[in-house]
């Protein structure tokens, strides 16, 4: 029989073995099987409870609270079934039973809960003492205090280590999603829960501070983010028009915030959770509220939404658990304050942009604007000088001749026929100057549209010819030519415009071709029917040959006192208002004007054609002087 001394040797080497394995998963069994052996016995169980305070068995896979061991493996069930049937009993069988593999069974209490129990087939002639027993009992409670310390530990530095983990993914996460799926994942693991998710709220009015639940009553639920063990769990559905309030668990957890609500039991509360929440799958629920962080000591803080953690047995939440869940919620709400904050910053930052993008727009656009007018500017202090120099020279010309022949009229000696001629250049110089003065009122007359239409029927061909008879004398010294094209037709081609009007177009048409034509060529001067529009209209066309127009002075000779450079470089006579009477007379009489042109080079001479387009008929309204 194993006497005090081989006791303590068998305790020192089981103490020892113990504190070099404390982490060992199968601690409790080798434990029970070296007290087992030492004993005599063929079978040890160990049933323990965790001392007050500490986390739940059920947290840890890892933490073995029931070591067996059995000698006879074939009926180790059995005995082991008949080792905690005598749990609860006070008295052990004191005789061999054929029915029970065991004839003896020694119990003996554990510091802190639990039992001892040694099993005996054939007990040996003298049983442990009490004293022997209380001694390996105290072995097994050192063993059981070793291992719980080291579970706390673990529980601690896995907790330490996912705050390190959440408060490293708040800075380099992207978006609070990612945070509340790495959240979920991690914190999962540490408290070995099932399935957790989070859920965040909408609410429809502010939060009052008094936390009623008329005002949480109103709030929405949105599953942000949910995990799961394995994909054997249910998950969870949650739809979009959820209403916590309708779940009278959801709107205690409200209530109770920043503190959370932890249910070790669903099947006590049936009733009061939401179906999708599945509390009849999963027994135990702790409900961790999300809150927002004050601005003051004297504000109240917002609930943001609610973390939920779920397990599949009946659990009670331990102290350590609810201080674990609470840092993990602080850490959650804060980054969901963040990102929120960032985000509307960032909202705050792309609106001013746009708003700035759009000043910005704005300022190029009355910088273009300006930029244009200052160009229009200068173009028409450009137009200013060139209109002074042209009228300049046009006006001190005739005056100049006026003044000489004024001067030799005052000879009294003057043969007649001299007198006649300085008499008749007198004249001419006077009527040039008059007509530069015509021209220039009636282009104002005409813009500010103070001259009224006198429609009559105008027999082209006549007016045409008494044109040629005209220019061909003019024209005479230039050995220019005009020469005239018709319609094929005996009736005669009428146009209803007014005649003034038209014949001052045709006048200057002609004076025009006249100045740029080069010498020995001809003038065309075409009429033709439209009848493709609805109104029937008649086009003019005159073409000349010389140097033609560069394209890019095309744009510009309907405009006033505009003239090519070639024109100023070959002193060519006049002031730059023919054309733009022209264009004016045109739009007068509702009509339209173009011009074609091409440069001549050393082979072939240049073409100009100017196309003039007028209704052959007034519209309606317009009076007709027959």
């Amino acid at each position: 029989m194993m006497n005090e001394q081989d006791s303590q040797q068998v305790q020192q080497q089981i103490t020892q073995w113990i504190l070099s394995n404390v982490s060992s998963p199968t601690l409790l069994n080798t434990v029970a099987q070296r007290i087992g052996t030492a004993l005599g016995a063929i079978a040890c169980l160990i049933d323990s409870h965790p001392p007050a305070g500490i986390i739940h068995e059920q947290y840890y896979d890892f933490l073995d609270l029931q070591g067996y061991w059995c000698a006879e493996k074939k009926r180790q069930t059995l005995i082991k079934q008949q080792l905690q049937e005598q749990e609860s009993e006070e008295t052990t069988p004191s005789s061999h039973s054929t029915s029970q593999p065991l004839s003896k069974i020694l119990r003996q209490p554990l510091l802190g809960g639990g039992l001892l129990l040694l099993g005996y087939r054939h007990p040996p002639q003298q049983l442990p003492t009490s004293e022997v027993l209380a001694a390996m009992a105290q072995t097994v409670a050192i063993a059981l205090s070793h291992r719980h310390q080291q579970a706390q530990i673990d529980f601690h530095q896995q907790y330490q280590r996912l705050l390190q983990t959440l408060s490293t993914t708040t800075h380099q996460a992207g978006d609070v999603q990612d945070i509340l799926e790495i959240t979920l994942a991690e914190s999962s693991k540490v408290l070995k829960v099932e399935r957790s998710l989070v859920i965040l709220l909408k609410y429809q009015d502010i939060p009052s501070k008094t936390r009623s639940s008329r005002t949480f009553s109103k709030a929405k639920g949105n599953l942000a983010s949910q995990w799961r063990i394995s994909r054997h769990v249910s998950p969870v559905h949650l739809t979009q028009e959820f209403k916590l309030g309708d779940c009278p668990t959801c709107t205690k957890a409200w209530q109770l915030a920043p503190d959370p609500l932890a249910i070790a039991d669903t099947y006590q509360f049936t009733d009061s959770i939401s179906p999708c929440f599945n509390p009849e799958e999963f027994r135990a629920l702790l409900i961790v509220p999300l809150l927002s962080l004050p601005r003051s000591s004297h504000d109240t803080p917002t609930v943001l939404g609610f973390l939920f953690f779920q397990h599949c047995q009946p659990h009670q939440w331990q102290p350590d658990e609810l201080n674990c869940v609470k840092g993990i919620s602080s850490q959650v709400s804060t980054a969901i304050t963040y990102h929120r904050t960032l985000s509307q910053v960032q909202s705050l930052v792309d609106e001013r942009t746009i708003q700035l993008q759009r000043s910005l727009d704005v300022q190029a656009k009355l910088y273009e604007k300006t930029r244009q007018q200052i160009d229009q500017l200068r173009h028409l202090v450009q137009v200013k000088d060139e209109f002074l120099d042209s009228v300049s020279h046009e006006l001190r010309t005739p005056l100049t001749t006026m003044k000489m022949a004024i001067q030799m009229l005052r000879q009294e000696e003057l043969p007649l026929a001299r007198r006649q001629k300085y008499l008749t250049l007198l004249e001419q110089e006077w009527n040039r100057e008059y007509h530069l003065i015509q021209d220039l009122l009636t282009l104002q007359k005409l813009e500010s549209k103070q001259i009224t239409i006198q429609v009559q029927p105008i027999e082209i061909q006549p007016l045409f010819e008494r044109f040629k008879a005209e220019f061909d004398n003019r024209w005479l010294n230039k050995g220019l030519k005009l020469n005239l094209g018709f319609p094929s037709s005996k009736a005669p081609l009428l146009l209803y415009s007014d005649a003034e009007s038209f014949d001052r177009i045709i006048q200057e048409l002609l004076t025009n071709a006249g100045k740029y034509s080069d010498p020995d060529t001809q003038v065309l001067l075409e009429v033709s029917l439209d009848y493709q529009t609805a109104m029937n209209q008649i086009v003019f066309s005159l073409t000349n040959y010389g140097k033609g127009i560069p394209p890019e002075e095309q744009t510009e000779i309907f405009e006033k006192f505009r003239r090519g450079k070639g024109i100023t470089e070959n002193a060519v006579a006049g002031t730059g208002l023919g054309l733009a009477l022209v264009r004016s007379w045109v739009q007068h009489l509702n009509g339209t004007i173009t011009v074609e042109s091409q440069v001549g080079t050393q082979k072939r001479r240049g073409k100009t054609c100017f196309l003039l387009t007028l209704p052959q008929r007034p519209s309606e309204g317009v009076l007709v002087n027959n």
